[in-house]
């Protein structure tokens, strides 16, 4: 599918004129380096994640290498790239001697008067796909000993089962 779709994207790009490519993660950034090397184009790499430790990759260890293989020689060309957070780019660093900016995902908290949310609480926001191998079942179990509320926003195969999973637990509160 990745290798297809690359293939198409890099037509795609060849055919666009543009001042710079915009790659987001490492399922985009072949075709967006080879395009950029081609037309002389500045290339951007966001990586939102660690693409080749995502959980859906971990049982596959053939399909995991590639990833790797790719990450590990096209990183290292890359001028220009951020990342979400410090751990990502520290692990980047220490990876591979590259250096990403950091431009965190999440807005400055600011309650409301009407919100449930108050200036002063702990919250702990989960952002993205309720799917097997997230944590998100250790997430809600480790909610019993903090003192703080965790919001989970996003959808996905578990949603339903662990919304039944914080009743049962008595922590929908």
């Amino acid at each position: 599918f990745y290798s297809e779709f690359n293939i198409r994207l890099l037509f795609y790009l060849l055919t666009q004129k543009c001042d710079f490519y915009l790659s987001n993660d490492l399922d985009t950034l072949l075709a967006n380096f080879v395009a950029s090397k081609f037309k002389s184009v500045k290339l951007i790499y966001d990586s939102h994640e660690l693409f080749s430790e995502l959980p859906e990759l971990l049982n596959r260890p053939f399909v995991q290498a590639i990833w790797r293989s790719l990450e590990k020689y096209l990183l290292k060309r890359i001028k220009y790239s951020y990342t979400v957070s410090h751990s990502i780019a520290n692990y980047y660093s220490n990876k591979y001697g590259i250096q990403m900016s950091v431009i965190a995902n999440f807005p400055k908290f600011k309650p409301s008067p009407h919100s449930l949310i108050k200036e002063n609480d702990k919250i702990i926001i989960y952002q993205g796909a309720v799917n097997k191998d997230r944590g998100i079942k250790l997430m809600i179990d480790v909610m019993q000993y903090l003192d703080a509320r965790l919001y989970i926003l996003g959808g996905g195969d578990l949603l339903e089962e662990m919304v039944h999973y914080t009743e049962r637990m008595n922590l929908v509160d």
